[in-house]
């Protein structure tokens, strides 16, 4: 019957009919690839927000640490009171850019891994910071071979433990990028 209203049209009512269906063919692909886009544009802001900027925050903090670590042995090694006043406003300045970074990735809605293995980060952290607090101290106190000894002995090792912590983190969230991206 369609077909009998369709073949009995005049030439001007077909080209209507089929500008309309075309149209409504044409509104469907539109919304569909609208909406993929954009649920492609979501994923890829999750991926970046909550998997790549977090890499980049523990990889700063553990660069930050390393440099910590050398401001700490330039103060064993310094002998002039205004070098180690400058080494520890770096410090200072670095240990508040690390914080910053913890406090940003602590707001992330993390795993059980990443909650456990932050909070065995944030603890090695701690203790490396007792540990180089105490090293420094003892140089300010002018007793530069106990500094060197605590250095050696605490803080080193304690430096080794928490970016172990820090890239199994790091390595979580680039796997979880992975599998987001698989997804899209």
């Amino acid at each position: 019957m369609c077909v009998n209203v369709f073949a009995n049209m005049k030439t001007k009512g077909k080209i209507l009919v089929l500008v309309l269906f075309m149209a409504l063919l044409l509104g469907t692909v539109g919304y569909t690839g609208y909406y993929f886009n954009n649920r492609s544009a979501e994923s890829l802001s999750e991926v970046y927000e909550e998997n790549l900027l977090p890499i980049t925050w523990l990889f700063d903090a553990l660069v930050h640490g390393q440099a910590i670590q050398s401001d700490v042995a330039q103060i064993l090694l310094a002998h002039e009171a205004k070098v180690r006043e400058e080494l520890d406003a770096d410090i200072a300045r670095r240990v508040a850019i690390v914080d910053e970074h913890y406090a940003r990735y602590r707001k992330l809605p993390l795993d059980a891994f990443e909650k456990e293995r932050f909070e065995l980060a944030l603890k090695s952290l701690e203790d490396y910071r007792v540990a180089w607090h105490k090293a420094k101290d003892l140089a300010a106190a002018d007793r530069g071979y106990e500094a060197y000894q605590t250095f050696t002995n605490e803080v080193t090792p304690l430096f080794t433990a928490y970016p172990a912590a820090i890239r199994s983190l790091a390595e979580h969230a680039q796997k979880r990028a992975g599998e987001t991206n698989q997804g899209n």
